[in-house]
């Protein structure tokens, strides 16, 4: 605010303080920060929304219709299936 108004004072016209001007502005409501705010956020959501998608195609690929909730051991059952069948021959 001291610049500014130092700035203001001395200048013989007020468009040569347009840089105080600037950072005084943002000061008082922070629209740069708050656009960068708003700049990463949508980057994450983006990034999150790619990963999301690239985890449901790697689901569809591993032949799972939903998400897995490691309460069913896939690998298990398949070997169970085996000993079940010789046994039975």
């Amino acid at each position: 605010m001291a610049d500014f108004r130092k700035c203001y004072v001395t200048a013989d016209s007020p468009s040569e303080c347009k840089l105080q001007v600037d950072d005084y502005l943002e000061c008082l409501h922070h629209t740069k920060e708050l656009e960068r705010a708003h700049v990463l956020q949508e980057h994450l959501i983006k990034r999150q929304a790619e990963e999301s998608r690239q985890a449901r195609e790697a689901a569809k690929k591993g032949g799972l219709a939903g998400p897995r909730l490691g309460l069913i051991d896939l690998d298990a059952e398949p070997k169970a299936d085996a000993k079940e069948s010789k046994a039975e021959a």
